[in-house]
């Protein structure tokens, strides 16, 4: 368990959990649990817009509805 926790000793945030959403008014990457969303735009790679998500918390997380939300999904 120490190898997972950061340097301040808590966990680290857990990730986004990354959806892609086509629609007709574009491609989209959206969190699952806290809807962040950015723009996929064709001919753009998926990793370099995934990476937009690591500058912001899931807010999934600060709200402590990560674990209700994932085992509602599996539901």
């Amino acid at each position: 368990m120490d190898a997972v926790m950061s340097a301040s000793g808590s966990p680290p945030p857990p990730a986004h959990r990354i959806a892609v959403l086509m629609s007709p008014e574009g491609r989209f990457l959206q969190c699952r649990d806290c809807n962040l969303i950015f723009q996929f735009p064709d001919g753009a790679h998926f990793n370099a817009v995934a990476k937009q998500f690591a500058s912001h918390l899931c807010s999934a997380s600060v709200d402590g509805n990560h674990e209700a939300k994932m085992w509602r999904d599996a539901v």
